[in-house]
């Protein structure tokens, strides 16, 4: 076995996470840098795709694909699945220590409302554009899981680091016609699952 020649991205972050889908293209996200505070967006998440084998990469001029900038703007912890239809998932969580911006140059502090959360993306097109679910309350890890095996796998799976609980079809409203209901599961391994209620709502990325 052999290994081709590391490339390195010119972006500082942490914890990646890559996926593959059946024609070789490779999806990445990672957590950015905490510690480097010098634009507004610190808190989210690097997005990179490669269609050659991850010689080159390249990804959206903003770190997450979104619609307005501050209102869907991801977190900075989240991971990354593919289903066997190609379909890119994306979890991402807005915990709660993440909710006051003190800018250097501003002079006025930006406080956060909506901290707490599990944010649930989805694309049918490669990660050009995303549809993104309501916000799931909560505080903690997550993980996404998909099916790869056959054209109609089953829902994603989420798992959290929080404690079992109940979650509410308000809480699991997705805004896309088309997307499942999903099952979601705790770091120890009981289930809850709810029917979606559906709107059709497009979030795109720039």
């Amino acid at each position: 076995m052999t290994w081709d020649e590391v490339v390195e991205l010119d972006k500082w972050g942490y914890e990646p996470g890559i996926a593959c889908d059946s024609k070789g293209t490779l999806y990445m996200t990672a957590h950015k840098d905490l510690d480097r505070k010098n634009t507004w967006d610190y808190l989210a998440s690097w997005f990179f795709i490669s269609k050659d084998g991850g010689k080159s990469w390249e990804s959206p001029s903003e770190p997450f694909p979104r619609g307005e900038k501050w209102k869907t703007y991801a977190g900075d912890e989240g991971d990354i699945a593919i289903d066997g239809r190609d379909y890119v998932y994306f979890v991402d969580t807005y915990l709660t220590d993440n909710h006051i911006h003190v800018w250097a140059n501003q002079g006025v502090y930006q406080y956060s409302v909506r901290i707490g959360r599990y944010w649930y993306y989805r694309s049918t097109n490669g990660a050009r554009t995303f549809s993104r679910g309501t916000p799931i309350k909560g505080n903690g890890w997550a993980h996404i899981d998909a099916e790869r095996r056959g054209t109609s796998p089953a829902p994603p799976s989420i798992y959290t680091s929080e404690a079992v609980r109940a979650i509410t079809s308000a809480e699991v409203r997705l805004t896309h016609s088309s997307i499942t209901p999903l099952l979601f599961l705790t770091a120890s391994s009981r289930t809850t699952s709810r029917r979606a209620s559906e709107t059709p709502t497009t979030a795109g990325r720039r």
